[in-house]
């Protein structure tokens, strides 16, 4: 009965339910340990594109960041990647902005539930969203805001991520939280390099120091790691052996 509550809830909002076990369900989360068992969307979302790029960084941005935000996002729109983030103020909201710019789709991952827009002042941002892309949390209707549902969120973020870029963030924080478990689920990480006399880049500078990142220079780092430069088909083998005329038929295969 408390399901069909929950169910009944969602549907006189429009949001959509899915479970786990449901084909629609995010393919990325499904080999994770502590994937969610329900998620909750608002929006129309394709909650498995092609690609995927994950954006954080400090609720502080300096204008630095947010001009290498737009620019990252800027840089890799012909490869039209869904954005990941998390609505929050600085980086996060630069990045679903930008998305929304280039005409790329966004995903929002909540802290909250649904009807709870966090910061009230990115309301216009997420309805802005809803159009092509929207909003995400594991947290029911009616569920009460916690400091504790935001850590805990971030490794929905890290987990729809085919790479996280981290582009500013201090020695401790919740972008750093997402790079460390977005590391630990092996997905592809990289931090912009920036001012060592700035504490905001404290944060990233640490991450490539400790081998947990790559560096972000361009564009060309995701596009390599990922393979996005491939044409239907070919393959990365292909690719660094584009002429097969010297090798024999085993070295073929």
């Amino acid at each position: 009965k408390e399901a069909e509550r929950i169910i009944e809830a969602a549907n006189r909002n429009h949001i959509q339910v899915h479970c786990f076990v449901e084909e629609h369900y995010p393919s990325r989360l499904k080999s994770l340990p502590d994937a969610p068992p329900i998620l909750f969307s608002k929006g129309n979302l394709n909650l498995n594109p092609k690609r995927t790029l994950g954006i954080v960084g400090t609720r502080k941005a300096t204008q630095y960041g947010k001009n290498i935000t737009q620019k990252i996002t800027e840089e890799l729109s012909r490869f039209q990647p869904t954005i990941i983030s998390g609505l929050a103020y600085g980086v996060d909201v630069e990045a679903h902005r930008a998305a929304i710019n280039q005409n790329l789709p966004t995903i929002g991952v909540m802290g909250s539930d649904l009807n709870t827009i966090y910061p009230s002042a990115h309301k216009k941002t997420a309805e802005q969203m809803m159009e092509k892309g929207g909003l995400l949390t594991e947290y029911k209707l009616g569920t009460e805001m916690s400091p504790g549902n935001f850590p805990q969120r971030n490794r929905i973020i890290a987990g729809l991520s085919d790479a996280l870029i981290v582009v500013e963030a201090a020695k401790k924080g919740g972008a750093l939280i997402t790079a460390e478990i977005a590391y630990s689920y092996n997905r592809e990480v990289f931090a912009v390099p920036g001012n060592l006399q700035s504490k905001y880049s404290e944060g990233c500078n640490d991450l490539i120091r400790n081998m947990k990142a790559g560096i972000y220079m361009s564009s060309k780092e995701i596009v390599n790691a990922l393979s996005w430069d491939l044409n239907p088909g070919e393959s990365p083998a292909q690719r660094v052996f584009p002429d097969t005329s010297l090798l024999d038929p085993l070295e073929n295969k």
